[in-house]
């Protein structure tokens, strides 16, 4: 205990500049990584507008919805980034919206 005492005492005025050094370090860290999230976020929702967008598009225009998701990237310049981002495609029949599902490759469910 008189240790901890001593080295507390003779190094009092060196320990403070460390831990308000480590605290900004740690909030710095922190914001990287909130705005990261925040950035995959906004990619997720502007990928899945544009493809929503697409297939409006080409039910009016067409009178169904296409058959694949490769359609949608050939006729409606729909682009997605196929190294991020896995497209589940379900269609049950050309007169109804198929369900469409982003998996992110990075995530453990995509496995």
């Amino acid at each position: 205990m008189r240790f901890l005492r001593f080295i507390y005492n003779n190094n009092r005025k060196k320990l403070l500049p460390i831990i308000l050094f480590a605290v900004v370090l740690a909030a710095a860290l922190y914001s990287v990584q909130d705005a990261t999230d925040s950035s995959d976020r906004l990619q997720y929702d502007m990928t899945m507008r544009a493809i929503s967008r697409a297939l409006a598009d080409c039910y009016a225009i067409e009178g169904y919805y296409p058959p694949n998701i490769g359609y949608l990237y050939e006729h409606y310049r729909v682009k997605v980034d196929e190294n991020k981002y896995f497209v589940l495609y379900d269609v049950f029949a050309p007169n109804i919206a198929p369900t469409v599902r982003l998996i992110d490759r990075r995530s453990p469910l995509y496995g």
